[in-house]
């Protein structure tokens, strides 16, 4: 029921609702407010010569492969499948990305393996994304850090897996033909600058 109150001066609209509706306004905003949502919340951190200091692991490495994670324990493999049947896979399905990269040169820290699996961000894990930045043939710099054990793995994710701190500059793009990287190396601004 709707009430227009109208004086010399203006006129008021008065809205009646029902108890039965008012009973669900309330009953939505108490589900929407009392709902965890969970989100990455971090400050930026520093450049990429700071960002190692802390580094369990800092490697050179070169993507091989992208791989798409399925609920199902499926991986879908992005140099193994036609562009058709991929995209008609990731369509009706939820995924988590992570790459296949090869060991090409351990900087500081320890790892055995010569092939390693990086899983990118989810939304809430504040890790890097691997979605945009990294493609097969690329090589990088980065600091790696072991996925810890928790309630929101990834999709085929474990405890052998390496995550990319997104916090802080992390990764620098490395080129071989002329020998730099490019990235946040240190200060504040983006530029190259030859390895030493």
């Amino acid at each position: 029921c709707i009430l227009i109150y109208c004086n010399k001066m203006r006129c008021t609209l008065i809205a009646f609702l029902s108890l039965k509706t008012m009973r669900n306004i309330y009953l939505s905003l108490f589900i929407l407010i009392s709902t965890p949502s969970f989100a990455c919340d971090c400050d930026w951190g520093e450049n990429f010569m700071n960002a190692s200091l802390y580094a369990e692991l800092i490697t050179k490495i070169e993507v091989v492969d992208i791989h798409y994670n399925f609920k199902n324990g499926n991986i879908l493999s992005s140099k193994n499948s036609d562009e058709t049947s991929k995209k008609q896979l990731l369509d009706i399905n939820n995924y988590d990305k992570s790459l296949k990269v090869k060991v090409v040169q351990i900087i500081r820290g320890v790892e055995a393996s010569v092939f390693v699996e990086i899983y990118g961000n989810n939304g809430y894990d504040c890790r890097e994304s691997v979605h945009r930045n990294f493609k097969i043939g690329d090589i990088f710099i980065v600091n790696l850090q072991k996925v810890k054990i928790r309630d929101n793995f990834q999709l085929n994710e474990d405890n052998e897996d390496y995550a990319i701190d997104g916090c802080s500059e992390n990764w620098v793009k490395f080129n071989a033909e002329t020998d730099e990287v490019f990235g946040y190396i240190k200060g504040d601004k983006r530029k190259k600058k030859e390895i030493i």
